[in-house]
């Protein structure tokens, strides 16, 4: 599997991989530039660089261990290289500081190096890479024209702002052990399974119903079985900020989804156990619909797939600090 940190100059990419690979093992850490980076570096340099990396998760992977890369390349890039879809899994996260931040970081760490208008063009690219996170329609041209001719970026330039690809999915396989925090979520109306035209209603095909989505989802029933079974157990969901609007009306009803900044919400999970996401002790057979279902432990202290009697009063169950943006 491809870890990889994204973001402009100064972000603390490198400082975060160097926390993160101390903490676990089975997992490689690689900055993007240690091969050198030629004069002239361009577009198309970048994109046949990032090839090479997912090339090397590749040979990582038929070892067992997992590549952690730190580096400038977004999601888009990664996922239009000729060699992604041999990945087990891609995981991307943009790590990112305010402007204000970047620019005394690259004074002190490169002083007298780059001109105001090189700075300007540092601060952009970290524009970009913000909007590019939230929305894979914002601005693709900016990675698009003039790439690697190799590149594949049919795969994801069709898909739109909280397409179920960009958002936060507990697949099937029994996807285990994952922590989602800090994240930032919102899903609009139009996205919703009336509204989808590719691969509706189940994974691999199918389709529509009248469901809407939601920013977190949960395998369930033959659409698990389509990902190999359904999710497992002890997915985290921290200090997130996640809501969903249920009317096209821009003043209509927004649900806030798992947001209470320090409860720690366990997913398929019991305080000992999987635990199945049920209903009145009957496991849901889809997500569709069920959604908002209250699976939290019970006045009797019985779990209903989402273990959620713990808090803490960090920020963070990982990071000893959160910068602040």
């Amino acid at each position: 599997m491809l870890f990889n940190l994204t973001g402009s100059s100064c972000s603390g990419k490198t400082t975060l991989a160097y926390a993160v690979a101390d903490r676990f093992r089975g997992i490689i850490m690689h900055d993007f530039d240690e091969i050198g980076v030629p004069e002239g570096a361009d577009r198309r340099w970048r994109h046949r660089m990032t090839e090479m990396w997912v090339r090397l998760a590749l040979e990582y992977q038929d070892r067992g261990v997992d590549l952690l890369l730190t580096g400038q390349s977004p999601l888009g890039e990664v996922l239009a290289t000729p060699s992604a879809p041999l990945l087990d899994g891609i995981a991307v996260c943009l790590v990112d500081v305010s402007d204000q931040v970047r620019r005394a970081r690259l004074a002190e760490r490169d002083s007298g190096r780059w001109d105001a208008q090189a700075v300007d063009a540092f601060l952009g690219w970290a524009a970009w890479h913000r909007e590019h996170a939230l929305d894979p329609q914002y601005r693709p041209h900016v990675i698009v024209h003039g790439s690697w001719p190799e590149m594949v970026w049919h795969r994801w330039t069709e898909w739109d702002a909280g397409d179920p690809r960009w958002d936060l999915n507990l697949h099937g396989g029994y996807e285990r052990n994952n922590l989602f925090e800090l994240n930032t979520v919102h899903v609009p109306y139009a996205h919703r399974s009336a509204n989808c035209t590719v691969n509706c209603g189940e994974e691999g095909g199918g389709g529509t119903d009248d469901s809407d989505w939601y920013p977190i989802w949960w395998a369930a029933g033959q659409k698990a079985v389509k990902w190999s079974g359904s999710s497992g157990y002890r997915n985290v969901f921290f200090n997130n900020t996640m809501t969903k609007r249920l009317d096209n009306d821009v003043a209509g009803p927004i649900v806030t989804f798992y947001s209470e900044p320090h409860r720690i919400f366990e997913f398929g999970w019991d305080g000992t156990a999987f635990h199945h996401l049920d209903v009145g002790g009957t496991p849901i057979s889809d997500w569709a619909h069920n959604e908002t279902n209250n699976y939290s432990t019970d006045i009797t202290g019985t779990s209903h797939g989402v273990y959620d009697t713990m808090t803490d009063p960090g920020q963070s169950l990982f990071l000893a600090t959160v910068p602040t943006p």
